[in-house]
């Protein structure tokens, strides 16, 4: 194959295109759904970047479409959200993940797919997110706990809240106010939530920063991953992906 196009990369919620266009030169695309990594593979890409993807109101991204498109000989790489989640899947048939948050998956320390799942705006906002995701929050309250924010009994009250809710449903502000108000009066407790808010970019976000500013070189990485890849199989079900251009 020969290979035509910069990096494509779907992108949004984890980071807005207006912020990606200044870390790497990409073809940043919406979140993906199924046939969009197809329809990407057509295009001929020499690297295709999964962050963020689709998962309710469409199919999300299926996993063959991925293997065809490392069949093509396209790097593939996952990370921060939809992205790690499929990498964990696949890495080991050549699709690479990057960050912290693929590494949790891969490990088993992350099992549920709710951990990176937000709510967000439609593409005239940027995608903004509108909800938090847990794997942020995880992160937030661990060190709210270690800076003394919270205690230890504050910290595992508002993990257990938030993981209990719906993804639709997460925002700190909320968590803290439901957990904190028997305890803490409501100027604490704005004052927690300040804390909250003034942190930098939680670990989805990092991730795939990182990515991207690391992109030449983390697709180096994976297009030697193809080599050892195992042979792409077809399967019956893969004429669901003819109308994005899938062809055998």
């Amino acid at each position: 194959m020969t290979f035509r196009r910069p990096p494509i990369v779907f992108l949004g919620p984890t980071l807005s295109h207006s912020a990606a266009i200044k870390i790497c030169n990409a073809d940043f695309r919406p979140p993906a759904a199924m046939g969009d990594i197809t329809r990407a593979a057509c295009e001929r890409p020499k690297t295709i970047v999964l962050i963020d993807g689709v998962f309710e109101d469409r199919p999300s991204v299926r996993h063959k479409e991925i293997l065809w498109a490392l069949s093509k000989g396209i790097a593939v790489v996952g990370a921060a959200s939809m992205g790690a989640l499929r990498a964990a899947e696949l890495d080991d048939y050549g699709m690479l993940g990057h960050g912290k948050i693929y590494q949790a998956y891969a490990s088993g320390e992350l099992q549920d797919d709710d951990e990176v799942a937000v709510v967000h705006g439609p593409a005239e906002t940027g995608f903004m997110p509108l909800t938090e995701a847990m794997v942020d929050m995880r992160e937030a309250i661990s060190e709210a706990e270690s800076s003394g924010v919270l205690n230890a009994d504050e910290a595992a009250a508002v993990i257990n809240r938030a993981k209990a809710l719906h993804f639709k449903a997460r925002n700190v502000n909320n968590v803290l106010q439901a957990v904190l108000q028997k305890t803490r009066t409501a100027r604490q407790i704005g004052k927690i939530s300040d804390w909250f808010a003034s942190r930098p970019a939680g670990a989805k976000a990092r991730d795939a920063h990182d990515l991207l500013a690391n992109l030449e070189s983390i697709a180096a990485k994976a297009r030697t991953l193809l080599r050892h890849a195992p042979p792409f199989v077809p399967t019956v079900y893969l004429h669901r992906l003819e109308p994005f251009g899938y062809r055998r």
